[in-house]
Parts: structure tokens; C-alpha cells; sequence
């Protein structure tokens, strides 16, 4: 009787609430998890903080402003300036930095490296020990 008595219909409002608090808690854990997910894997435009080339100027190594993260680049050479944009994912801030390398068509000599996130120049020292682009 007691089984009865709970699955008997004088109580219908009790079960289509509990199923629809469910479904909205299962919709809200999945929105989240969408959203989180979403905001780990996108890419941002990465801070170039200064660089060092090769003796022969054909490959840059800088350094960039973010800590472990995944790096990739876009280069874009004029005869007057090399302009890059760097972007990472899934960094983190701390003390630390992250260093990616780019090699370019012609050697940097005297154009000015562009780090397109701000718009600013970078400083590019020589280095010495750095070899230069495989082939150049």
C-alpha cells in the first residue's frame, strides 16, 4: 500500500518538479563546463617583452609574456619593419616567461621588429652563439 500511496496520482506535482529541477541543474553544469572549456582553449594576443637575432639576422628568439603556455606566431616582413604577433594559450601569469623562436625570409638588419599586440617596437640584441635560420 505505502508503494501505492507514493506512486499514486494525489501527488503529481511532486515528480515533474523533481525531474525539471534535474534537467535544469544538468543544463547549468553543462553550460559551465561549455564555458570553462571555451575560455581555456582560446588563443590571446601575448605581450613580446625583447628579442635576440642571430649573427646572420635571419632568426629571432623572444621573449614573451606568459608562463607555460602554447605559442604560435604570425610574421609579416616589409622592407621597412617585420611585424609579429604572438599568441598563446593556456598560459598562466607568475614569474616566469616563455621564449619562441621565428625565422625570417631576409635577415632583420636594420628594419624595426613590430609587436603587433601593442603596436610597440622591440628591442632585438645580437647573440652571438645563436646559429642562424637552417639554409640562410
Amino acid at each position: 500500500m505505502s508503494y501505492l500511496a507514493r506512486s499514486s496520482p494525489t501527488h503529481p506535482h511532486r515528480r515533474p518538479s523533481q525531474r525539471l529541477v534535474k534537467t535544469f541543474l544538468a543544463a547549468a553544469v553543462l553550460i559551465v563546463l561549455s564555458l570553462v572549456c571555451t575560455g581555456c582553449s582560446s588563443w590571446q594576443d601575448a605581450d613580446v617583452k625583447e628579442g635576440w637575432r642571430s649573427p646572420g639576422g635571419t632568426r629571432i628568439s623572444l621573449l614573451i609574456g606568459t608562463c607555460n603556455a602554447r605559442l604560435r606566431s604570425r610574421v609579416e616582413e616589409t622592407e621597412r619593419e617585420v611585424r609579429v604577433l604572438v599568441s598563446a594559450r593556456n598560459g598562466e601569469t607568475g614569474d616566469c616567461a616563455d621564449a619562441h623562436t621565428i625565422l625570417l625570409s631576409e635577415p632583420l638588419g636594420d628594419r624595426l621588429l613590430i609587436d603587433e599586440s601593442d603596436g610597440e617596437p622591440v628591442g632585438v640584441s645580437l647573440n652571438e652563439n645563436m646559429p642562424d635560420a637552417l639554409g640562410r
